[in-house]
């Protein structure tokens, strides 16, 4: 270590004599060896330690050669390998005062240290060196004395302090460039975080859109919060005359121009879509389009173009929704290199679009990719916790296992949210939990949601009213699934009296998925109770919206769609048909609780012995779904499924498996079944069918 600091000895040393070197550094604890990354890791206090105690020995002054141990490390920065060297050139300079060395250098080390720290995902350690680099500007005659770098290392700061929650110190970076910028451009990132910051402490999405229309027209936007019918007729021309009858994948052709007003565009364009504000939202997509063919495509034009796409959807337009989603992502390739806004692009198109068409747990992974990509590059906590709650929304949707995988990945996400001071996230993943937990062990009161992860009460008593409104949302949702799981019905009309209050739409396509299953089955499953008459109307709306899913072919809708049927008009066939459906899609979740549904109705019907059959079907299927409390429940109100044996596996007969016969057979009796059911919601059973 004392010949890496005499600069002048470095030339002599082989490959060999470094290898050497190293180990015996990590010996010492002076370096730690990642099994990870395969490379050695500075340990910053010792390297500290060594150098007080060779300017000891040399009783040289500390500062020359703290300042001469930042520069040899510093040549040693070659590559990804050698990143370690940046992390103690920029430790040891950032120790020095601040007349021992050139401030705009130690302002382009930290800024430059802060983005590797970025793409290994240290948010923290990023936003301490961005700092150190601001208290640069503290030196009398620095302040903006290099106009363009000083700008990069603000919008850099409020990115930092946006995405750790901190939008008071946000402000102030805000206000420095808002105050000292040239030009409206310069401005933009700026008015970008002023909008993402107010909205993020208030939930006021409707006061976001009026905000970011307001910037745009300072750039000359000409737009309105409320687009009259000759507006939009004016827009819609002027699109036309800017396309020239071509279609839309003529995007595609386009050159590369980035354009700071698309990322504007696309803020204003998704609160208007959160706020059900589809006109707007729809301009907004048309001037970027018009804004793209006259400039060139900027990088963030495939989450316009995708988000447009998702309105589409919402409105049952999913012929030109998908033409649009082709568009983004095939836009989307172009920008592979820029790995936040691909991400971003992707995560709406599985989340919002795709998964209309495809199932959830065909979804589940590659959003959860998306996730993890966003949380390595990029600054949008929003983006990327959100992407977290579709991706468990998702596997709740798709009835995939409750194991102890989910629960980890839950407690790390929130994790996340409260390093985050994301509440409103955090208490969503607490519900989540609370939720696995209270099907995977035995509790008092299952259908509440108060236990290790989450007490309802007490945190909706800490929330603003915007924030207590949507968390009563989400926890009478899952409230209700577990009413209806262990059949409480009192907490199923409970809920079902207060979820009618919120709209029976969302931007959460498997979030809404989730809802309006339950709502309907739980409303069919009271529709001879006394008082719960009125839960029929609120049922057959939750039947016609996966009707009208069903018939754009959502593979999602048709097995709900059955479920729903079943419950409405109670058969041997509508249950047959929505097993069928269920096991089909391979939801395991439904398909437990349709056979329990079924063996409750043959108890009516007096045949008991097939009653039980489906009974020990649906235990055996909870405990495969991982609702242990559920599984134990049934065992304790059916003596015979004590001695229930999970069936072996068949073997093959004759040259060909069982597997493939009973998946044709499965096939055709799916079919069969299916072309039944439609047949009978033509007819619109009765509720007493």
């Amino acid at each position: 270590l004392t010949a890496l600091m005499n600069h002048g000895e470095l030339s002599s040393f082989d490959e060999s004599r470094v290898r050497k070197l190293l180990k015996d550094a990590s010996d010492e604890g002076m370096l730690l060896l990642s099994i990870e990354r395969k490379n050695y890791v500075f340990a910053h206090d010792r390297i500290r330690q060594a150098s007080l105690e060779v300017a000891a020995e040399t009783e040289d002054n500390l500062n020359e050669l703290l300042l001469h141990m930042s520069t040899v490390t510093l040549d040693f920065a070659r590559g990804r390998e050698s990143e370690w060297c940046l992390y103690v050139a920029v430790d040891l300079l950032n120790s020095l005062p601040f007349d021992e060395c050139t401030a705009i250098d130690v302002i382009k080390l930290n800024m430059r240290v802060a983005k590797v720290a970025r793409s290994r995902g240290s948010i923290g350690k990023e936003n301490e060196l961005l700092h150190k680099a601001l208290g640069c500007l503290r030196i009398p005659g620095v302040a903006w004395i290099e106009y363009t770098l000083i700008l990069q290392l603000y919008n850099s700061i409020i990115v930092s302090e946006y995405c750790l929650g901190h939008f008071d110190k946000a402000r102030l970076a805000i206000a420095a460039i808002l105050k000292n910028a040239k030009s409206m451009n310069d401005k933009m990132e700026a008015y970008v975080y002023m909008i993402l910051c107010k909205c993020d402490e208030t939930s006021d999405y409707n006061q976001a859109v009026e905000d970011g229309c307001k910037i745009l027209n300072l750039y000359d936007f000409d737009i309105t919060t409320a687009p009259t019918a000759a507006y939009i007729a004016k827009e819609s021309t002027k699109l036309n005359m800017v396309l020239r009858a071509r279609s839309i994948s003529c995007l595609l052709d386009l050159p590369m121009n980035d354009n700071p007003f698309f990322w504007l565009i696309s803020i204003v364009q998704k609160y208007a879509r959160w706020t059900s504000n589809h006109k707007l939202a729809k301009i907004l997509a048309w001037k970027g389009i018009r804004c793209a063919i006259k400039r060139g495509m900027d990088r963030r034009l495939p989450i316009i173009l995708v988000t447009h796409a998702t309105i589409l959807a919402d409105q049952g337009k999913m012929k030109t929704a998908l033409e649009m989603y082709n568009v983004s992502f095939g836009l989307a390739e172009k920008i592979h290199d820029d790995k936040e806004n691909y991400a971003f692009t992707r995560m709406l198109a599985y989340g919002c679009i795709l998964c209309r068409e495809q199932s959830f747990r065909s979804l589940v992974e590659p959003i959860f990719q998306c996730h993890k990509d966003l949380k390595l590059v990029s600054g949008n906590a929003e983006a990327i916790l959100g992407s977290m709650t579709m991706y468990f929304e998702s596997w709740f949707a798709a009835g995939l296992e409750l194991g102890l995988n989910i629960e980890s990945k839950l407690r790390l996400v929130e994790e996340l949210s409260e390093n985050l001071e994301r509440s409103s996230f955090l208490a969503t993943f607490q519900i989540f939990r609370q939720f696995v937990l209270n099907l995977r062990t035995r509790t008092a009161n299952p259908t509440e949601l108060q236990g290790e992860a989450f007490r309802e009460e007490e945190v909706l008593n800490k929330m603003n009213s915007k924030a207590r409104c949507m968390t009563v949302r989400d926890s009478s949702s899952w409230r209700l699934q577990l009413a209806f799981i262990f059949w409480d019905e009192a907490v199923m009309a409970q809920m079902l009296n207060v979820l009618p209050d919120h709209p029976l739409k969302d931007t959460s396509v498997a979030r809404l998925h989730n809802r309006l299953c339950f709502i309907g089955l739980a409303a069919f499953g009271l529709r001879k109770k006394k008082g719960c008459e009125s839960f029929s109307k609120i049922g057959k709306n939750c039947l016609n919206h996966f009707e009208s899913l069903m018939r754009l072919g959502s593979s999602n809708a048709t097995p709900v769609y059955s479920f729903l049927i079943a419950m409405k008009g109670p058969s041997r066939e509508t249950f047959n048909a929505a097993i069928l459906a269920c096991a089909h899609a391979g939801m395991t979740h439904l398909e437990a609780m349709a056979k329990e549904q079924y063996a409750l109705f043959l108890y009516t019907e007096k045949d008991v012995l097939l009653a039980n059959d489906y009974i020990t079907s649906s235990y055996l299927l909870y405990q495969d779904w991982g609702a242990h409390a559920k599984a134990s429940q049934l065992l304790q109100k059916h003596d015979f499924l004590k001695n229930t044996k999970r069936p072996a596996p068949r073997r093959p007969m004759h040259g060909k498996s069982l597997a493939k016969i009973g998946k044709s057979n499965s096939a055709y009796s799916f079919n069969r079944s299916f072309k039944m059911v439609k047949r009978m919601s033509t007819r619109r059973l009765s509720s007493t069918a």
